[in-house]
């Protein structure tokens, strides 16, 4: 009987099976599969742009997505909180620059805000005066401002 049933355990990791799920029958050609996986993660890593603070996106004095618009008298703001309403968007703005009106966008059905913004300054150099510090703090969040195209 014990001869038996390790024969049965043995042929169980032998015996050629279809893959389950994505992964392969045989206790081997998993660990290579395992193995293989790991050495792509090791080397996706290794390699710079693959770093969070390698991307320029990630450093706040990066702005090449602002480089070829046109600076206008409207900026938006980006991640704006969701609690935020025009009353604390405003103070954050008026110490940068002149403003004209404050938008935040809403749900036109339940009237929660989208985390959306559009400041009108007074002219287009009031709006470079804001636009120069690239973020404000508005309820403890990081809000960040491009022009609107």
């Amino acid at each position: 009987d014990k001869d038996r049933d390790r024969d049965r355990a043995g042929s169980r990791i032998e015996r050629d099976e279809p893959e389950r799920e994505g992964r392969p029958a045989r206790s081997e050609d998993y660990r290579e599969a395992r193995t293989r996986a790991r050495d792509q993660e090791e080397t996706r890593e290794a390699r710079p742009e693959s770093r969070p603070e390698a991307r320029p996106e990630s450093r706040p004095e990066a702005r090449w997505h602002q480089e070829d618009v046109t600076p206008t008298a409207t900026v938006v703001l980006r991640h704006v909180p969701f609690k935020a309403v025009e009353e604390d968007i405003r103070p954050a703005l008026e110490a940068l620059a002149r403003i004209a009106d404050v938008r935040l966008t809403r749900d036109r059905q339940t009237g929660e805000s989208r985390g959306l913004c559009f400041v009108d300054f007074a002219s287009v150099d009031d709006a470079r005066a804001a636009m120069s510090v690239g973020a404000i703090t508005v309820l403890g969040d990081r809000v960040r401002l491009e022009y609107s195209r």
